[in-house]
């Protein structure tokens, strides 16, 4: 016992080379000019550690809008309370440069559940890291400090259990109760667990009518979802989130608002690339699968494919829940090629490198979360990011002009709102912010007009009494602002123009 315990403490303090490949691949991007800024190129999630702010000192909940003056009253909900409660005490002992080390955790958590997800796959070390390495490419649009990265995390984690759970009967298959519960008050992205389950065992179940097989393993994953649907009405709203997140998703007007939401394209850069040749090895896949008689394997590169060509925010769902079924039915093509090449051939040394290669990539050791510790007891020094970044919010404008902004009625871009409901908490109020959900159709075509200076744009700001704007220079309500004697320019840079109306 001894022995073996002395093995566990030295394979823990060992690096692994999992570690500095998993490392080097997520942070890789941030050592590039802007660093770990790029995270906070979204300033939603200051809004979020300000509403969790509002829970720590009011000690429960709010009702209403605690942010905007837009809809008094209007029913107001905070579904993430619980990450944002988290990101609220994370904030408050170190700052904004914790929240962007939290999001590298997160995601390097999500890339190790997923490589060793395709190494249990596939076997092979080679195709499982480069596979992974492929699929944080194309996922690298939406790697923001938000709260969606937690959904990256548990949705791998989950894939893991029932990936372990298909080998056979496991009595760990049943934390995904508890987790959906605890996702459920986490991030909304909770619903694509018992999707996911619905697609996996409508899967086993076709498989055992076609392949006349045992249906133990089909009533298990009907038991534990139903038991998983059942555990995310536990949050503070009930059945009232379910309702809330089917009308967002049927709500036209809000997938056309969020950028996200629109189907991938080329505009999307490099990402769009990589997506479309992880997307064609996904469905050469679901094909090798089907001929396999692997239904579920195929109904999961299917569902997952097709839902991310209809909305690129799902993309990243995508690389994790099927990444590992491709590196499967690569090291089904890879045994082939091996078999044909012979026991001297090029394939079979390199098959014999990737075995040695592999324990490795199994293991982690206590080195990776070392490091980030370290970063955050000197982020001073390392240069972690203390504020959001100028390039993309009018940082030094607002800080400079910080009482005439909180002391009106503004008008901002829903982006900036959230920017300003964080540096000016808790008296700053907006007309609009990121939850553009919540606002709605009427309200969110209103904006729109009057960001574009269209013809009701006075009218809508009369109604609305706004008395402050802050907005970029290149939109055409600046120009428009500009040319109405009643507003005076109060700041400019080349990024962002304060006015405030004259009385």
């Amino acid at each position: 016992m001894g022995f073996r315990f002395r093995d566990v403490l030295t394979s823990w303090a060992v690096p692994s080379l999992a570690d500095l490949l998993l490392a080097a691949l997520v942070v890789r991007p941030y050592l590039l000019p802007g660093g770990l800024d790029e995270l906070l190129s979204d300033a939603s999630v200051g809004m979020h550690i300000r509403t969790g702010d509002l829970i720590r000192s009011a000690g429960s909940l709010p009702h209403t809008d605690p942010f905007s003056f837009a809809l008094p009253g209007k029913e107001w909900f905070a579904w993430e309370w619980l990450t944002e409660l988290s990101l609220s005490l994370l904030h408050s002992w170190f700052g904004l440069a914790a929240i962007a080390l939290a999001a590298v955790v997160l995601m390097t958590a999500t890339s190790a559940l997923v490589l060793r997800n395709s190494l249990r796959r596939g076997e092979s070390a080679f195709l499982g890291l480069l596979l992974v390495m492929v699929g944080f490419q194309t996922s690298m649009n939406h790697a923001l400090a938000r709260p969606h990265l937690i959904t990256w995390l548990f949705l791998a984690l989950s894939v893991t259990i029932v990936e372990r759970e298909r080998r056979g009967p496991w009595r760990g298959f049943w934390l995904l109760i508890p987790l959906a519960a605890l996702w459920a008050n986490l991030h909304g992205g909770f619903a694509i667990l018992p999707v996911y389950l619905a697609v996996v065992c409508t899967g086993l179940g076709l498989e055992a009518i076609w392949n006349r097989t045992s249906w133990r393993g089909v009533w298990r994953m009907v038991a534990c979802g139903l038991a998983v649907g059942a555990a995310t009405v536990v949050n503070p709203y009930g059945i009232g989130l379910h309702q809330h997140l089917i009308e967002f998703v049927s709500s036209p007007w809000a997938i056309q608002m969020i950028e996200e939401y629109h189907p991938p394209s080329p505009s999307l850069g490099e990402p769009f690339y990589w997506f479309a040749a992880l997307g064609a090895l996904a469905g050469l896949t679901a094909v090798s699968a089907l001929r396999r008689r692997g239904v579920s394997d195929a109904l999961v590169c299917l569902f997952f494919l097709i839902s991310a060509c209809k909305s690129a925010r799902h993309i990243p769902l995508f690389v994790i829940a099927v990444t590992p079924i491709v590196a499967g039915e690569l090291r089904w093509l890879w045994d082939v090629a091996r078999r044909h090449g012979g026991r001297r051939s090029l394939v079979a040394i390199v098959h014999d490198m990737d075995l040695g290669l592999r324990p490795q990539f199994l293991r982690h050791s206590s080195w990776l979360p070392s490091l980030f510790l370290l970063a955050l007891a000197f982020r001073g020094p390392l240069g972690l990011p203390s504020t959001f970044p100028e390039k993309s919010f009018p940082v030094e404008m607002v800080e400079r002009n910080s009482a005439t902004l909180q002391a009106g009625r503004v008008f901002s871009t829903d982006a900036w709102g959230d920017y300003l409901i964080y540096s000016g908490y808790p008296r700053q109020r907006v007309f609009i912010d990121g939850l553009q959900d919540y606002f709605g159709p009427a309200l969110g075509n209103d904006y729109l007009e009057m960001l574009s200076g269209g013809p009701r744009t006075e009218e809508l700001f009369r109604h609305w009494k706004f008395d402050t704007a802050l907005v970029p220079v290149k939109q055409p309500l600046s120009r428009w602002l500009k040319a109405r004697p009643e507003w005076r320019v109060v700041a400019e840079t080349p990024l962002a123009v304060l006015l405030v109306k004259e009385h």
